[in-house]
């Protein structure tokens, strides 16, 4: 959890949080210890959440395909439109998950009436439509900014039960927008054990989204996995992820993806099995019946 100091800068955080692990193996009646960890730390930069932004401007493109939205809004409408958006947890906090959709999107006919948006009050139609972009169809998410963090934890306990020590945490990411469809991200995070054998764990993750359609989106990403287990230990592990997927989504129905992906294990140690790049495809199909 972050939280701004705003009378000191307004760039500059304290942040802290914790994990729950629980694990139980294969074959072993018994589940290993639960894994527990604090960490504290500060942290300068913002990342601002821009997707309320891209799901209004798909929103008020989608309307004036329909003839709902009669002429062009002004970027003032749009951002009004995404504020409404974003405070989709508000309405549903204060009217119940079941009954808030209808407050939701009465809001939003409000405002695009209101604005000379539209000339009267949204109809069954133009909510459904609002409906099926904000939950059917693919919007990645929109970041932008960048933050550092560095903080200090402490393993409570482990699923070994024996190692509970201290940690080292730096964190950096960076969020970049690409016109209005694509995104850039970033995000490499680097963990150390400070005990008498540091170890020391690099996890970095590159994506990169692009909704080639109001229907089609495409995400690539490429993760990177750098482990050793201490500075005595004489080999590294590290491996490399990258996958690309496409999710096509049709009205209502029907929706299928399709993942290729590429992993890679270099452990130093030859013909184990994992010398050679592994190759898999995935595929789904979703059919909704009602």
């Amino acid at each position: 959890m972050d939280k701004y100091l705003n009378n000191v800068n307004e760039n500059l955080l304290v942040y802290g949080g914790s994990t729950l692990g629980y694990r139980k193996r294969a074959g072993v009646n018994d589940a290993d210890d639960p894994y527990a960890d604090i960490v504290a730390g500060v942290g300068y930069g913002r990342i601002y959440d821009a997707t309320p932004y891209a799901k209004a401007i798909r929103i008020l493109g989608d309307l004036q395909r329909y003839n709902i939205v009669k002429k062009d809004v002004s970027k003032q409408t749009v951002m009004k439109l995404a504020a409404i958006i974003a405070k989709q947890d508000e309405y549903r906090s204060k009217y119940s998950s079941r009954e808030y959709k209808k407050y939701w999107f009465d809001d939003m006919g409000k405002l695009l009436q209101a604005e000379g948006a539209t000339e009267s009050q949204l109809d069954a139609f133009g909510i459904v439509r609002i409906e099926e972009i904000l939950f059917e169809q693919t919007i990645y998410p929109r970041y932008h900014g960048w933050i550092v963090r560095a903080g200090v934890g402490q393993i409570l306990s482990n699923y070994d039960n024996n190692s509970k020590d201290p940690t080292l945490n730096l964190e950096f990411a960076y969020g970049l927008p690409v016109g209005i469809r694509g995104q850039f991200f970033e995000n490499a995070k680097y963990a150390a054990l400070l005990n008498n054998y540091t170890g020391h764990r690099f996890v970095n993750t590159m994506t990169y989204t692009y909704e080639l359609s109001d229907i089609i989106g495409w995400e690539n990403r490429w993760v990177f996995d750098y482990n050793k287990a201490s500075d005595n230990a004489g080999k590294v592990v590290h491996t490399n992820t990258i996958s690309s997927t496409f999710a096509y989504y049709l009205s209502n129905k029907l929706s299928f993806n399709a993942t290729l992906s590429l992993y890679k294990v270099t452990d130093g140690i030859d013909n184990n099995g994992n010398d050679n790049w592994e190759q898999k495809l995935f595929t789904g199909l979703t059919y909704r019946l009602k």
